[in-house]
């Protein structure tokens, strides 16, 4: 703790020499025709000596400048994917008796004393803590964790991010861009079924940000298939009910 003012530190001198100038005036000069004696004059002039310094020294200003030292953990967020697709692989009751949730309270407890560590489940929204998950969110969207956490602790000393997650997602952003933001290390803990299964999908659809009215533009799709050899498909571009192309 220190006292600081508005003017220089010197200036407290001068506070002092007002109380001894006052105090002398009011006592010293009358030394021979006070009615009391010595011993109480000197104190009547030390409590004026020291009330006149007190007052001229609060007309600097002062202030008191206290400095805390708080040491503050850093964070770890432990991010569970609870979408739908966690457990709708062949085993999936690790999920829905428990054992998932257990291993992974063993897995916190073990950061407890060097870190301070927040949890949240994701699908289409983020919510704190792990104690309700489900496996029930239909959508997965990494881009709004990441916005979500950079919006809660941005500012905070945040350590590091553990996602455990199937890695599928169909809302947002790329999530391999989308964590850059935050700036921290990303660690990933793989769930879910790694079986790669017959599908066919929609990988990417790239087309003109700016498009004028009645002018022509190109649409370029990428289809993706796994174990999908020899299989017959259509694709379908449509407006407003309309077929455009197949």
């Amino acid at each position: 703790m220190s006292i600081i003012t508005e003017y220089p530190s010197w200036f407290i001198l001068l506070c002092l020499l007002a109380g001894a100038v006052y105090s002398g005036a009011l006592y010293l000069r009358d030394r021979f025709n006070r009615t009391y004696g010595t011993p109480l004059a000197i104190l009547l002039g030390f409590l004026r000596f020291s009330g006149v310094a007190v007052l001229a020294f609060f007309l600097l200003k002062p202030l008191i400048r206290t400095l805390n030292l708080e040491t503050q953990k850093p964070l770890l967020v432990v991010a569970i994917d609870n979408s739908q697709s966690l457990a709708m692989s062949a085993d999936s009751s690790a999920y829905r008796n428990g054992q998932f949730k257990n291993e992974l309270d063993q897995l916190i407890a073990q950061f407890g004393d060097e870190y301070e560590v927040r949890t949240y489940h994701f699908g289409s929204k983020v919510s704190e803590g792990i104690d309700s998950l489900s496996f029930d969110e239909k959508l997965t969207d990494m881009s709004n964790l990441t916005e979500d956490l950079y919006s809660r602790l941005s500012g905070r000393n945040l350590g590091a991010v553990i996602v455990a997650s199937d890695g599928l997602y169909n809302k947002g952003s790329n999530p391999v861009y989308a964590f850059k933001k935050l700036n921290v290390p990303v660690y990933s803990i793989a769930l879910g079924d790694t079986t790669v299964r017959k599908d066919i999908l929609i990988a990417e659809v790239a087309n003109n940000r700016l498009a004028y009215l009645g002018n022509k533009f190109p649409v370029e799709i990428t289809i993706q298939g796994k174990k999908a050899k020899g299989e017959k498909s259509t694709l379908t571009l449509s407006k407003q009910g309309t077929t455009l192309y197949n």
